[in-house]
This record gives structure tokens, C-alpha cells and sequence, in this order.
């Protein structure tokens, strides 16, 4: 950022204009996954359907990783932030549109492609205006951006109460986001774009890490066997080679300071995504059959998730990560398991909460450890542990349904519990030098994110 660009604009002004294209892409999200339960009935989709036509929305999200990478070494955030926010609504739109399952995965691959260009610029946007603050503010802007989210699920609810058509809604949705666009560009901050500090590729040296990617694929070939998924080879293979391309691109450049950290975001993004696509479908087919107490759930779990980023500062503050990240991993846990236990409306709206606060502050805290590495800028840095994260994104929702079509939904969130487990397990084997690198990197006003 040069002088006379600093002096344009106070750090208060950047920070507002950033939080706005937080709240732009939460809601464009949220106005989508509001409903898809309205969406699979009109095309006439089965659970194992839905998994397919969602697996194209992550793998256009994750291959279009490297593309943001490199943009954002060559463009600032606000103008990669300007083209997402465009291709966002275009692709909302079309989703409207869409007269088939085939139309659908297609549409919503260009969606993940522009959920990714969002994604990565506006937290590259988010970690150069924490820079201007001593405080951390980072957790504010996920908190904004799942207030979006809850903003956005309430639009779905009137509309679904209405029985207004996705289409319709999705035009002035769309409408109300580009002139929001429009009109808050100039208040981002026109940062330069920032090569990376670490020296080209380089292969993964440890042996472990290399020996993780191949049981992962084996272990996902293994499941899509087990669950006999259709054309379980094909998507086996993918799945394969997508893994094997990605883990590849994420150990030539990733710090291994934050390893543990990407892999405790790949297990609350996996959970936190799977709420977003099956939260509802999952209350309507289990728990009420009512589709607008189902989307009321789906809003319960944005309420308690936006509550938790807000309040995030400060339970940091006074309990540390390590016991943040444990409490979040339990409270995912106990509250998947409470709704497939106690499938009644009551018991899985609580359970629904405790999943809400279980992932609020997790990426929002990786996420900015990741913008802190000392090893790259924070463009490459966010997009090597939101290549992991994303994963999450990648493997999970898609085999809710699969597993779903064959054994019900409730046994497949009886898995998804099981990620709070792992994250648990994960915070416990984090070394005091992961909290030296943690406190080191922190800012040391309170409130790490």
C-alpha cells in the first residue's frame, strides 16, 4: 500500500468496507443453502443425488485454489474481491434456472469457483486490514460473515413461508449484492500484491505426511466400496487423483508450524459445511417433516454460530486456544450426537446450537495464524491451509448423502460427530512449540482469532 493510498481513508473506513464484502459473501452462500430443500424436491433428487450434484461445489471451489493463489500475487484482494462478488451473483442466478441434476452440478461448479475467489481475497483483505489494529479483529469479520448467513437464512425462511420460487429470489438477491459491490469497492484498501517470501517448489521431506495422503485416498476408495456408491471406481479414482494433485501443491508450500492447525480446520469446515447442505433436510426427514421448522433449525445453528465469532475475542482471551479449540471440538461432538440420539425437536435444536458455538471460532483462528506465517505472504499462506481446510468441503458433504441413501441420515451425522472427536484429539497433541508459534504470532492485545 503506498502513502498517498494510506492517507485516502481511515482504518476504520477499510475495516467497514472489508466487513461489508464479508456480509456480501455470507449471504450469497446463505441464500443458496437455504434452499436446497426446495430445490431437491422441484428436480425430484434423492439424498445419494444431492451428495453428487454438492461434490461439484467444493471441487470447483478447490481447483480454482492455485488460480486465486497466483492472482493474488499478481492483482490486489479488492480487485479479485470485485470479480468474485460479479461471478457470484451471476451464478446465484442461474442456479434458479437450473431444469436438471446434470445443469445444477454445473452451475454449481462455477459457484464453488467464485466461493473460492471470495474466499481467499476477502481473508487476504481481512489479515492486511488486522495490520492497521493491535487488537484482533478477524474473528468480527467471520462473525459478520456469519451473521450474512443468518441474514440470508431468514430471506429463505419468508420466502419458503410464501412459497415464493428460489428464482425469484435469487434476482434480487443478487441485484441488492453487485450494487453493495459496487458501491464498497472503494472503501477496501488497495493493497499491493505480495510475492511469495519462500523460494519455488520443493518436494515434501517428510515420509509421514506423504504416507498420510496415500491412506486417506485408500481409506475414502475404501468407503465408496463399503457404502456402494454408484460407480464407486470412478468417483474412487477422482477423488485419488484430486487428492494426490492437491497434498502435492499443499507440502511443497506449507508451513509446517500450522499442520496440525490446517487439519483441525479441515474437521470443523467439514462439520460446518455438512450443517450448511443437510442441517435442514436432516431436521425435515428425521426430526419434523415441517419444511419451515426445518429451515428455522438451519437458522438456530447460524444464530449460535454467529454468537460464538462475536464473543470470540474474549473467551480467547480468558481460556487460551488449546481450551477453546477442546471446548469446540466437544460441544461438535456432544451436539451431533445429541441430535442423532434424540431425534426430537427440542433435543436437536439444542444439539444444533451446541454444534453453532463447537465450529464459530475455529477457522476464524486458523485462519489468522495462517495470514501471520512468517515463511510466505498471507495470500499463499491462506490458500495452503484452506487447501486442507477445504477438503473438508471436498470429501464430507457428498458422503452424508451417500451414506444416507443407504443407511439413513441420522447414521450418516453419527459420523460427522465423530470429527469432533478428532479435533479433540488433535488439540491434545498440539506442543508447547505450536503455542510458542501461536504466541508469538499473536497480536498482544487480547483476542486471537
Amino acid at each position: 500500500m503506498n502513502d498517498e493510498a494510506a492517507h485516502t481513508r481511515t482504518p476504520q473506513q477499510y475495516r467497514v468496507g472489508a466487513a461489508i464484502y464479508f456480509f456480501i459473501s455470507g449471504f450469497g452462500y446463505s441464500t443458496w443453502a437455504s434452499r436446497i430443500p426446495t430445490i431437491k424436491q422441484q428436480l425430484h433428487l434423492n439424498e445419494a443425488q444431492l451428495g453428487t450434484v454438492l461434490f461439484a461445489l467444493p471441487i470447483g471451489l478447490m481447483l480454482t485454489m492455485p488460480v486465486t493463489n497466483r492472482l493474488l500475487m499478481y492483482y490486489s484482494s479488492r480487485a479479485v474481491m470485485l470479480f468474485g462478488c460479479l461471478f457470484l451473483s451471476i451464478d446465484l442466478v442461474l442456479i434458479g434456472f437450473t431444469k436438471s441434476l446434470w445443469q445444477l452440478a454445473a452451475v454449481l461448479f462455477f459457484f464453488g469457483m467464485a466461493r473460492n475467489l471470495m474466499t481467499l481475497s476477502i481473508n487476504t483483505q481481512g489479515v492486511a486490514v488486522q495490520a492497521l489494529y493491535k487488537k484482533s479483529i478477524m474473528a468480527t469479520f467471520h462473525g459478520i460473515w456469519s451473521m450474512a448467513g443468518f441474514a440470508g437464512a431468514a430471506v429463505g425462511l419468508v420466502m419458503v413461508y410464501f412459497n415464493i420460487a428460489p428464482r425469484w429470489q435469487f434476482i434480487w438477491v443478487a441485484i441488492v449484492l453487485d450494487v453493495l459491490t459496487i458501491y464498497f469497492i472503494n472503501h477496501t484498501l488497495p493493497q499491493k500484491p505480495v510475492a511469495r517470501l519462500s523460494a519455488g517448489f520443493r518436494l515434501p521431506g517428510n515420509f509421514g505426511r506423504v504416507l498420510l495422503m496415500v491412506c486417506l485416498t485408500g481409506l475414502i476408495i475404501f468407503l465408496l466400496l463399503f457404502f456402494h456408491v454408484p460407480v464407486a471406481y470412478m468417483y474412487g479414482f477422482l477423488v485419488a487423483i484430486v487428492l494426490a494433485v492437491l497434498f502435492y501443491f499443499v507440502f511443497a508450500l506449507f508451513d509446517p508450524h500450522l499442520f496440525k492447525f490446517s487439519l483441525i480446520c479441515f474437521c470443523c469446515m467439514a462439520c460446518e459445511n455438512t450443517m450448511y447442505d443437510w442441517s435442514a433436510l436432516y431436521f425435515q426427514k428425521q426430526v419434523n417433516p415441517d419444511r419451515t421448522i426445518a429451515t428455522a433449525a438451519f437458522v438456530i445453528y447460524l444464530v449460535a454460530m454467529t454468537g460464538g465469532r462475536f464473543f470470540g475475542d474474549r473467551i480467547v482471551t480468558r481460556m487460551g486456544i488449546k481450551t477453546v479449540l477442546k471446548f469446540s471440538g466437544l460441544f461438535i461432538f456432544f451436539g451431533l450426537l445429541g441430535a442423532v440420539v434424540l431425534p426430537y425437536t427440542i433435543t436437536a435444536a439444542l444439539g444444533f446450537i451446541l454444534v453453532g458455538f463447537g465450529v464459530s471460532c475455529v477457522v476464524p483462528m486458523v485462519f489468522s495464524l495462517a495470514g501471520r506465517s512468517k515463511n510466505m505472504s498471507s495470500s499463499s499462506a491462506l490458500a495452503s491451509i484452506s487447501t486442507i481446510g477445504y477438503l473438508g468441503f471436498v470429501l464430507v458433504p457428498p458422503f452424508v448423502g451417500y451414506i444416507a441413501q443407504t443407511s439413513g441420515l441420522r447414521v450418516s451425522f453419527g459420523i460427522i460427530a465423530l470429527f469432533g472427536g478428532v479435533t479433540v484429539f488433535l488439540v491434545s497433541k498440539i506442543s508447547d512449540d505450536d503455542g510458542q508459534h501461536i504466541q508469538n504470532a499473536a497480536p498482544e492485545s487480547p483476542g486471537l482469532e
